[in-house]
């Protein structure tokens, strides 16, 4: 039997029983992690991307709810990052945890 509408999106959406729930995954920055691992400092990368201090403290401890993309930008060039990986992450939120400080 074909499923129509509200059926057959239900069937699509809903885990099955033998599929378990994943953990939810959370965004990670890095950056106060890149910044030990090139002996920099927050007020050297502010100075060279032009954020402000602030904004880069908040960024390295990864507090924050919103990621201005421009911000990210602006950091990879200066610390000569090619790979957003090694700025940014999806972890699971179990693990997530260790880098909020």
């Amino acid at each position: 039997m074909i499923k129509r509408g509200r059926d057959a999106l239900d069937e699509l959406y809903t885990p099955s029983d033998e599929e378990e729930e994943r953990e939810p995954l959370r965004i990670v920055l890095k950056i106060g992690e890149v910044l030990k691992t090139r002996g920099m400092t927050q007020k050297e990368l502010a100075e060279l991307t032009g954020i402000r201090p602030s904004a880069i403290s908040v960024l390295a401890r990864g507090y924050i709810e919103r990621l201005n993309l421009d911000h990210v930008e602006r950091i990879a060039n200066a610390l000569n990052i090619e790979d957003i990986n090694e700025l940014i992450s999806l972890e699971p939120e179990s693990e997530a945890q260790q880098y909020s400080r």
